[in-house]
């Protein structure tokens, strides 16, 4: 529908506002699905499948640029469309939603212990059970004190990448770039970004998923300081691998530390309910980033405002771990308790 848009608002709604939910969902499902099929190895199986965000760019990026030449924009949308089409049905066809639709177990469970066994469908008339239904498992998400944490995380880190993702070229450009060189900074960002994501999802199995998530975190924020006053062309493609790297074990993190909070019961609220507060920090901050280049005619405000926000979200991340080990002390000592001999009868009693 992009391909017939005549005015800058059909623009905003086709491909801002529907392609937009239609790219929420694919998220969502993947990262369902990831968690569904592996217990062990999440972290490498969500690097894999996520590191398609990078390499789709850096190979359709100059691939619809030709076509745009060759043909027209409209074109280029029409041929777009159609491919996504025939890959989308072929993937339904082939993907199934649980390993036990299949015969299969979860890859690292116990054959004893299968994890998250599919539920029975409840009969069309029969109303789900109150404890059930979905306002109760929001409830209960909402209840939780890590989904707040790591939504504002979503939140800074998405205020936090998203600035320079947006702007970066422009601000190459205005550092005397060409526009062929300025675009070359952000594919190498999004090939960077590939080997970060299956490099941290290996560490994340290693070391857990919780300190990757603080240590990418922590990589990204930092690294914006790279860009004030930055004029050399090699010291941008040097940004680009580096930062790139940071940024893709960001997003690799999140679904995997979601399922490790919210259980596979409420991941899907929990889950849907922290991406809303990532694409809030995505929009708000390629905007405040252009705003404050327009009111400085300077990148150097939107540079420092990308930093402190990849700085909070650090912080928060530390505050996860710190929750973890709350979590794990008290597991322990409610073991510890439940396994405490009782004090024998004296005989006689």
């Amino acid at each position: 529908m992009t391909s017939t848009v005549t005015t800058v608002a059909m623009f905003y709604f086709w491909y801002g506002f529907v392609s937009s939910v239609g790219r929420s969902v694919f998220i969502l499902v993947s990262t369902t699905l990831i968690t569904r099929w592996f217990i062990k190895r999440r972290g490498i199986a969500m690097g894999i499948t996520m590191s398609g965000s990078g390499l789709g760019p850096f190979i359709l990026s100059p691939v619809v640029t030709w076509m745009i030449l060759r043909w027209d924009w409209q074109t280029a949308f029409v041929m777009q469309a159609t491919v996504m089409t025939v890959v989308v049905a072929l993937m339904c066809i082939v993907l199934r939603n649980y390993p036990h639709d299949m015969g299969l177990q979860p890859y690292g469970a116990e054959p004893d212990e299968p994890e998250a066994p599919k539920p029975e469908p409840a009969p069309s008339r029969t109303p789900p059970k109150s404890s059930d239904s979905i306002a109760q498992l929001w409830r209960r998400v909402l209840r939780m004190e890590g989904f707040w944490t790591l939504s504002m995380i979503n939140f800074f880190c998405c205020m936090c990448h998203s600035i320079p993702l947006v702007h970066v070229v422009g601000f190459a450009e205005s550092s005397g770039l060409s526009a062929f060189a300025a675009a070359w900074v952000l594919s190498l960002m999004s090939l960077s970004s590939i080997a970060g994501r299956i490099v941290w999802g290996v560490f994340a199995d290693r070391h857990g998923v919780r300190l990757t998530l603080f240590f990418t975190l922590f990589i990204q924020g930092t690294l914006i300081l790279w860009l004030v006053n930055t004029q050399d062309p090699v010291m941008f493609f040097l940004y680009a691998v580096v930062w790139g790297f940071g940024f893709g074990g960001v997003n690799t993190q999140y679904g995997v530390v979601a399922r490790e909070l919210y259980g596979a019961r409420h991941f899907g609220p929990g889950f849907s309910g922290q991406m809303c507060f990532a694409m809030v920090g995505m929009a708000g901050g390629g905007f405040l980033g252009g705003y404050l280049y327009d009111l400085s005619s300077s990148y150097v405000a939107s540079w420092l405002v990308s930093f402190g926000c990849g700085l909070i979200s650090s912080l928060l991340a530390m505050d996860l771990l710190v929750q973890n080990e709350r979590l794990k002390a008290k597991t322990v000592q409610t073991a510890a308790v439940a396994e405490k001999p009782r004090p024998a009868h004296a005989a006689g009693d």
